[in-house]
């Protein structure tokens, strides 16, 4: 099982990010940003790295807050939540 790293919310501001996309049949979705791990990588560094893809932000990254697992019928996922701090950059 390949784990995916989610920001949960940033401490100084209480805020939790979390991002709309609209699938192709039309409809919104709702989920926090990250992505999968890879090789060599922490999930610190991809949460860090997927934040600047997805938004062009510099965010540093905080404690381990919880784990959740799902099973899908195709799939396992193991999500990760950090908390993080939004330090440069403008959301895109």
């Amino acid at each position: 099982m390949q784990p995916i790293t989610r920001l949960e919310y940033g401490p100084k501001s209480g805020a939790i990010l979390i991002t709309l996309f609209h699938s192709h049949s039309l409809e919104t979705f709702r989920e926090f940003p990250g992505g999968k791990i890879e090789k060599g990588e922490t999930p610190e560094q991809c949460l860090k790295r997927e934040l600047f893809e997805e938004f062009g932000i510099e965010a540093g990254i905080g404690a381990f807050i919880a784990e959740s697992r799902f099973c899908y019928d195709s799939k396992n996922i193991r999500l990760l939540a950090y908390e993080a701090n939004h330090l440069d950059g403008d959301f895109e």
